[in-house]
Parts: C-alpha cells; sequence; structure tokens
C-alpha cells in the first residue's frame, strides 16, 4: 500500500501504510479507505452475531439438558 495521511476525528493527523491503525491520542481505529472501514464494521457484526449464537446453543442445551430434568411434567 501506498503512504497516505489521515485526519482522525479528534484532529491528529497519521501517515498509514496499512489498512487500519489506532490513533495514539484517542486510541479510535483510523481506516486507509472507506472499504477497509466497511470490512471492519461487517467483520465485528459477524463475529457479534457468531458470539451469540453460540451463548444462544449453550443456554439452550442447559436448560434442554439440565433444568427440564428438575421440572418434570
Amino acid at each position: 500500500m501506498e503512504s497516505r495521511e489521515v485526519r482522525c476525528t479528534c484532529g491528529r493527523t497519521l501517515r498509514l501504510s496499512t489498512p487500519l491503525l489506532r490513533c495514539e491520542g484517542c486510541g479510535r481505529n483510523v481506516f486507509y479507505d472507506d472499504s477497509e472501514r466497511r470490512r471492519h464494521r461487517t467483520s465485528v457484526a459477524v463475529t457479534t452475531v457468531l458470539m451469540l449464537a453460540a451463548f444462544g446453543l449453550v443456554a439452550y442445551l442447559f436448560i434442554e439438558m439440565v433444568a427440564v430434568p428438575f421440572f418434570p411434567r
């Protein structure tokens, strides 16, 4: 990637040669371009959905295997 200067929302100017860098002043992510920003947002959303699905599966298995036998019909 070609190096370029990008301004953070806090006002600092950073020189980026990678798709993503954290601002030293505020700690926010600074992206090389908008496609990298969209890719990061999609990745975070997919990871969150997968974590929630895994938690839901564990909760379902707990209810079916542990909680239901304690309350017979």
